[in-house]
């Protein structure tokens, strides 16, 4: 049986690391064969991190880019994260 998990991440000024994350990440879930990641980015982020969620979000489904202005700590984006995958049917446990 295939456990589809979800991970929640926020992500703030991560451009330059970015592509070494992501790669890890994906060889992560390919192994895997499941999961989904939320990405949570918010006001703090002043680099490009959101574009590359965002694209990244548009060539794969196991991505999602969750824009949260209204965050004012890595709570909010925590839990706007959980908010998000429980919505998508994902529990919390």
């Amino acid at each position: 049986m295939k456990f589809d998990f979800a991970v929640v991440i926020p992500m703030a000024n991560e451009s330059q690391d970015f592509y070494p994350f992501i790669s890890s990440l994906t060889n992560v879930l390919d192994k895997l064969e499941c999961g989904k990641v939320y990405f949570i980015v918010d006001k703090v982020s002043k680099d490009c991190t959101r574009e590359l969620c965002n694209s990244l979000s548009a060539k794969d489904d196991r991505f999602f880019t969750i824009w949260a202005p209204e965050n004012k700590n890595v709570v909010d984006a925590y839990l706007r994260g959980y908010k998000e995958a429980y919505i998508n049917k994902h529990e919390l446990n």
